[in-house]
């Protein structure tokens, strides 16, 4: 049977490889959500549906996203938000109007698209939404000088993974909080520094936790990260 599988932010970095990986299966279906045209290196594909869009990432009207998700699918069985931004900034220097995006494109995206693709998940079998964070915003980790605005911004995507979890019992809801990968988010964040993981790597893991193992989970943060918390 035919998974539909819908994945934000995958332009360039884990949400390209997340793409790449997918579509590896020959049973999955797979739905991009991007502002950014389809790379090249990723061919035209009966079981890819690119969907373009030149916002901010931050509309909230009502009904867009379901708009634009279910002119193309019926049902959704996993939903997986990865679309994020990240600024390594002194927390006295990081504007109002900085922080804002970022919460708007880190976490109220992630909350608007969960709430307008519901109805999609609920007319599945076992539907899964998968929000990718990061150890920065988990609980008890080690925290770094000017991350202030993106840790908190995934704390809050925790927080929403955990209570979504008991308002919809029949839909998964877990976050893997991801260790530093070497994207080119991380790059313009941290030059010159090597993180231990890369999108492919994580891209593999996420397929198989989406396809197996997230029916064995609910409501978790679960930590993605090969050093100690």
């Amino acid at each position: 049977m035919e998974k539909y599988i819908l994945i934000t932010g995958t332009g360039r970095g884990i949400g390209l490889a997340l793409v790449k990986e997918f579509l590896q299966n020959s049973n999955i279906q797979v739905l991009a959500l991007s502002r950014s045209a389809r790379p090249g290196c990723i061919p035209a594909s009966d079981r890819l549906r690119w969907l373009q869009y030149d916002d901010t990432m931050s509309r909230t009207e009502p009904e867009y996203y379901y708009k634009l998700i279910s002119g193309q699918i019926t049902k959704l069985d996993v939903l997986i938000n990865n679309a994020a931004i990240y600024e390594n900034k002194p927390y006295m220097v990081f504007s109002r109007q900085e922080s804002e995006y970022m919460m708007n494109i880190n976490y109220h995206f992630a909350a608007e698209l969960i709430r307008q693709t519901i109805p999609l998940l609920q007319k599945t079998v076992k539907p899964q939404v998968i929000n990718i964070s990061s150890m920065a915003g988990f609980a008890g980790s080690i925290k770094f000088a000017g991350t202030c605005h993106y840790a908190a911004s995934k704390a809050a995507l925790h927080a929403l993974t955990e209570v979504l979890a008991v308002e919809y019992p029949a839909i998964g809801f877990n976050a893997l909080a991801l260790g530093a990968v070497q994207t080119e988010m991380f790059n313009k964040a941290f030059p010159g520094a090597a993180a231990n993981m890369t999108p492919e790597e994580i891209a593999k893991f996420v397929v198989g936790f989406a396809l197996h193992g997230a029916s064995l989970f609910n409501g978790k943060i679960l930590p993605v990260s090969r050093s100690t918390p």
